[in-house]
């Protein structure tokens, strides 16, 4: 039979306490390693969603609004008679007169196009640029008695 001595069992004691701990401490450095990782995606699905709420409110501000000075911002028609505008159906000079395509300094319209459903194509706008941050935008809306499929592409600076 044989013995084994105390020094023998502490030894032992201690490699199985070792590799315990490194076993932990991999598995804590693992867990955040993943959390970063989900916090790293969060962030960019968080920057895209507001590109894309700032495109489409930027559209909806161009189609139902009026805005002579500055008609990226308001391009809808003026009924003279109620004296207000009306939402949905642009203003063929004032949505022509669209040529700066920078809303502040942190966004800019790259693209403005209008697909009549007849088939003709009317591009407003068109800066061949390539951006990053960009989010596209469609709304039906009315010109000249015809409806249309109104394309804006608004880009982060």
């Amino acid at each position: 039979m044989t013995t084994i001595s105390i020094n023998q069992r502490g030894i032992a004691f201690s490699l199985e306490a070792s590799i315990s701990i490194l076993g932990s401490v991999l598995l804590l450095y693992l867990f955040l390693l993943h959390a970063h990782h989900l916090e790293q995606v969060q962030a960019q699905h968080q920057t895209k969603w507001q590109n894309q709420q700032t495109a489409i409110f930027l559209t909806d501000s161009l189609i139902k609004n009026r805005n002579e000075t500055a008609p990226y911002l308001g391009s809808a028609l003026q009924d003279p008679n109620k004296h207000r505008v009306r939402a949905n159906e642009l203003d063929e000079t004032l949505l022509f007169a669209v040529r700066e395509s920078q809303v502040n300094s942190r966004f800019f319209f790259t693209r403005i196009q209008l697909t009549f459903f007849n088939g003709e194509t009317q591009t407003i706008l068109d800066q061949n640029r390539v951006e990053k941050n960009c989010a596209a935008v469609e709304r039906v809306v009315r010109m000249r008695t015809q409806k249309a499929l109104l394309h804006t592409v608004i880009c982060h600076a």
